[in-house]
């Protein structure tokens, strides 16, 4: 389980990290409708996941923000279905181990799922029960903070593609690398020597 909350949140990070596909090449200046407002970005995203990335038109982020969303969600409910299931048979087993004999067991009807449990792992004490149940606990609640830390995410990556929807990426935009020779002065002398080579990026706009 830990292994697909780490993949699902890796995945979302990359996914975040990449800038959405643009729908058009032309500047804002020519096109000042596709310029987003970040703060409307930032309110859509923060209401449902994946808004604010319909809102910019980045529509290619949605199937792994979804995808991590669901395999984190996933996680949680199956989680919480087994949490449950170990808890009520550690109580039945609790209580089983303190009971005289023949008295009734005040957590009688958690018995089919201690049997359950039983029926697949042989008949097992109530700490390593209450372990069980622990570990389950904890994974879930994990799965719940991942499901908020992939949609907060989703949330700013909306709101900085707002904020950069504004960024001039037009044709003039240009970068230029060059090979660069300058002299190397000689040490203790002041003359110059061979070039010494170098490499030159120059960015344009």
């Amino acid at each position: 389980m830990s292994r697909s909350l780490g993949a699902a949140l890796l995945v979302t990070i990359c996914l975040m990290a990449v800038p959405g596909v643009a729908l058009s090449q032309t500047t804002p200046a020519e096109t000042p409708q596709h310029v987003r407002s970040p703060r409307a970005a930032l309110l859509r995203a923060s209401v449902f996941p994946g808004w604010g990335q319909i809102y910019n038109r980045q529509y290619i982020k949605l199937p792994i923000l979804y995808a991590g969303i669901g395999v984190l969600a996933a996680s949680a409910i199956q989680a919480n279905k087994d949490y449950v299931r170990y808890r009520n048979a550690f109580q039945y087993k609790a209580f089983q181990d303190i009971i005289d004999e023949g008295e009734e067991n005040p957590a009688a009807h958690f018995q089919p799922d201690y049997d359950e449990i039983a029926a697949v792992l042989g008949p097992i004490a109530s700490p390593s029960l209450e372990r069980h149940r622990d570990t389950l606990r904890r994974n879930r609640d994990l799965s719940i903070l991942g499901i908020a830390a992939v949609w907060g995410l989703g949330v700013l990556d909306a709101y900085v593609s707002a904020h950069l929807s504004s960024f001039d990426v037009g044709e003039d935009l240009t970068l230029r690398v060059a090979p660069h020779f300058s002299p190397a002065a000689l040490p203790g002398t002041g003359r110059g020597s061979a070039p010494d080579p170098g490499v030159s990026v120059t960015l344009v706009w």
